[in-house]
């Protein structure tokens, strides 16, 4: 499922990981963090679920990488490993890929599990309140250094438009792996700002960057969001 350009031990790190959803809010995010940690591309991921993809590198600090539908970014110092998803799941090999990925990080002793993501912003009722909301599980709260002051929800409740971050908890807590998904209420359009409160939120609680203020860092492949600019002649 996953091949990595060398040996590494993973034992004690802390996991992020996508769960496409409104807005591609979380995939942003992720860019965000990998962006402005500079972090190493270490790994590859393959499987049937994924849909297949190949690019050029998609940050500037790493010119010569290249991009494919899953990959694996890691600091070795901070303990931290970090994976963009940039492909849909396809349906029918969505429980497998999720079941083997949980998998592959209980084996590898990963400390937490942090699960980025967000939800239809029409589905938010009560507008004075943060538009953050989580859900952990109990091994999860068992060894969270920092009490989350936000909404709690259970995850069994629907989040409407998170794609398939409910169904990864699960899988992580049947796994008794300690694992908290972070999500944001948003709409579709540009998202670049939600993607940064995104980062900057789940930095309070869970700590990425040095500071609780980073400057972060838009990576190269933010250039073209919304495609080329617009040919002046048809004006």
């Amino acid at each position: 499922m996953l091949i990595f350009k060398e040996d590494i031990v993973l034992s004690g790190y802390t996991c992020i990981v996508p769960s496409l959803g409104v807005g591609n809010v979380s995939q942003l995010s992720t860019d965000l963090i990998i962006s402005t940690l500079k972090l190493k591309q270490i790994a590859s991921g393959f499987h049937e679920a994924l849909i297949p993809m190949f690019g050029p590198s998609a940050f500037q600090h790493e010119p010569k990488a290249s991009t494919h539908a899953m990959n694996a970014y890691i600091d070795k110092e901070k303990k931290l490993l970090v994976f963009q998803i940039r492909s849909p799941l396809v349906g029918k090999h969505t429980k497998d890929f999720l079941t083997k990925f949980v998998d592959f990080l209980k084996k590898s002793q990963i400390a937490k599990v942090v699960i980025l993501g967000s939800c239809f912003s029409f589905e938010k009722h009560d507008m004075e309140s943060s538009p953050f909301e989580f859900v952990s599980n109990e091994q999860f709260d068992k060894i969270a250094e920092t009490k989350i002051d936000l909404v709690k929800n259970t995850n069994d409740e629907p989040v409407f438009g998170d794609g398939w971050g409910q169904r990864f908890l699960k899988i992580c807590t049947a796994s008794e792996l300690p694992a908290v998904r972070f999500y944001k209420y948003s709409a579709e359009g540009d998202n670049t700002l939600d993607a940064a409160m995104l980062a900057l939120e789940v930095n309070k609680f869970v700590p990425i960057f040095d500071s609780k203020g980073p400057n972060l860092v838009r990576p190269d492949s933010w250039k073209l969001l919304f495609g080329n600019d617009a040919i002046k002649s048809m004006y």
